[in-house]
């Protein structure tokens, strides 16, 4: 069974950035590994004045997973936290 997932991601500074208005689909061992992992890495794509675009992978941990509806289909929303280094 796939699984659509949205990710929300809260940096350091308490930003939160959200992903592409389309879900992820994830498998659903690939889900569960996701929920037992201490860590995950985010992609973050922020703007550089000089490169453009640059995407930065950030650790962090899950915080907290909301089961809702996304245009009648069952979604995951999971909100990350950046991890301290």
């Amino acid at each position: 069974m796939m699984l659509q997932v949205f990710f929300h991601f809260t940096d350091l500074d308490g930003v939160t950035h959200h992903t592409n208005p389309k879900p992820y689909e994830f498998d659903e061992s690939a889900v569960h590994a996701l929920f037992k992992s201490d860590e995950v890495c985010y992609p973050l794509t922020i703007r550089d004045d000089n490169n453009g675009k640059v995407t930065i992978g950030k650790m962090s941990s899950i915080e907290h997973v909301v089961f809702d509806l996304f245009h009648e289909v069952p979604v995951l929303r999971i909100h990350l936290q950046e991890a301290n280094k």
